[in-house]
């Protein structure tokens, strides 16, 4: 078994390395000119976010880009709070309200009615609580001029409400995802990316048939949208690499909540088609599996203890240079010895939601889906 976890290890690590060395190779520079401004529609899905959605509207109302240039629509997915009340606060913002109780794919159907209502070229999706910086589009733009593209998966960060183990380990957990989405995507190796920062050209997203496929699924927004754009504009999808463009988006407050959280998200892992992400999150859960497994094998063998501990020492080092390197990106401060403290955590939260979150239903903004 200790020769299994030490060949696995090597693979992850192997794994990591690439991931690492890719994101490092990614521009942070952007065009020197602006050769053209694009007209934006930005679209929010939003379903009971009475407590966030004002904060956004402001946001989005106070970007730096020309407004005459911006189109922001809300479309309310039956929300039973008072959403849409507060949206119609704001008569330069279009809001259109629908219910989509009926079948799981209630998000995509929001961003379908959204997309056919756009009137302007380029399609922007962010999540209605989080907030966009007031460069956000100037950025993008300007990042649009770098070469041919239908699809921009850009950046995004959690807003640091707290300090507790909770927000420390959803903010480590998702700066590594957003390493390996950044190396993923500009590497051209295979798909990943947040709805809450994606930009795409209208007419591509009518080219690969929008959700249609994965429209019974209650994820895939995101990153199985993105897969059809890899597999229809193979070369034309990029990673933003700025933090003028970074999207700033609310963490899971309770522990049931991130649960339910990622069981909705893993939902879709079996609808990837990329072999190397498939092999990539094959590889990473059994190495979670086996080294757990002779971690607890420890205290009835003793004689290996120095050689697991040595592999989560080598784990977590091999980890923390990505988060150091997307950090300093992000121009966020980070801390070896809480992310150190947390590998445990992160190896059970992997694994309980890989073997024990698909099929599982879940809870979603009042809705029970299965």
């Amino acid at each position: 078994m200790l020769s299994l976890v030490l060949l696995l290890f090597l693979l992850y690590f192997l794994l990591l390395a690439n991931y690492t060395y890719q994101w490092s190779r990614i521009p942070s520079t952007l065009p020197p000119t602006i050769k053209q401004q694009r007209r934006f529609t930005v679209l929010v899905p939003a379903r009971n976010e009475e407590n966030n959605i004002g904060a956004l509207l402001e946001a989005v109302q106070g970007l730096s880009y020309p407004r005459e240039l911006i189109e922001i629509i809300v479309i309310d997915d039956g929300s039973a709070d008072q959403t849409p009340t507060l949206v119609q606060q704001y008569p330069s913002i279009q809001l259109i309200r629908q219910n989509n109780d009926e079948g799981p794919g209630g998000k995509k159907k929001a961003i379908e009615a959204g997309v056919l209502a756009a009137r302007h070229e380029w399609i922007l999706t962010i999540d209605a609580d989080s907030i966009p910086p007031s460069e956000w589009i100037t950025t993008l733009n300007t990042f649009l001029d770098r070469e041919e593209m239908v699809c921009v998966v850009g950046p995004v960060s959690l807003i640091q409400s707290g300090q507790n183990m909770l927000q420390a380990f959803q903010r480590y957990n998702h700066l590594m995802f957003q390493g390996i989405t950044g190396a993923a995507i500009e590497s051209g190796q295979h798909a990943l990316g947040n709805g809450a920062n994606l930009c795409y050209r209208k007419d591509a997203f009518e080219t690969v048939g929008g959700f249609q496929g994965i429209d019974q699924l209650a994820s895939g927004d995101d990153v199985l949208l993105i897969e059809k754009f890899m597999n229809r504009f193979p070369g034309q999808i990029h990673f933003l690499k700025s933090s003028q463009a970074l999207v700033k988006t609310q963490p899971c407050p309770t522990w049931k909540s991130l649960w339910q959280q990622r069981v909705r998200w893993v939902s879709k892992a079996g609808r990837y088609k990329n072999r190397q992400l498939l092999f990539t999150q094959w590889a990473t859960g059994l190495f979670n599996v086996v080294l757990l497994i002779n971690s607890l094998a420890c205290f009835i063998w003793p004689s290996e203890w120095r050689t697991i501990l040595a592999i989560w020492g080598f784990k977590s080092i091999t980890e923390w240079l990505l988060i150091r390197f997307v950090a300093a990106a992000y121009r966020e401060r980070v801390y070896f010895l809480p992310f150190l403290l947390l590998q445990p955590v992160h190896a059970v939260y992997l694994v309980a939601v890989g073997l024990l979150g698909r099929g599982r239903k879940y809870a979603w903004k009042g809705r029970t889906v299965r």
